[in-house]
């Protein structure tokens, strides 16, 4: 696996109509997202989707903070790191 990459189908190389996210989003706020390829968003109509963790005046803040802190301690790699290490530790013999 690749460092630096956020998402699962980024190691697989596989390009998802839709992406759905949320939780770690707001570092504990609930909030979530969903992102569309441009000719599957192009579908949606108006009421087609929705959220119980829409956006609201405080969940945006949220998530923008939440996501530069992430961007900014490098949190693919550190977590690619520690992936590597747990991977390491579980083929030890017991």
């Amino acid at each position: 696996m690749s460092p630096g990459r956020w998402f699962g189908f980024q190691h697989a190389g596989v390009r998802p109509d839709i992406v759905t996210m949320a939780k770690a989003m707001g570092n504990g706020f609930p909030v979530g997202a969903t992102w569309a390829r441009t000719d599957v968003a192009a579908a949606f109509r108006p009421g087609d989707h929705g959220s119980t963790y829409s956006g609201t005046a405080i969940a945006r803040p949220a998530s923008t903070n939440t996501g530069n802190r992430n961007e900014n301690t490098s949190t693919p790699v550190g977590s690619a790191a520690v992936g590597f290490r747990c991977t390491w530790v579980a083929a030890m013999p017991v």
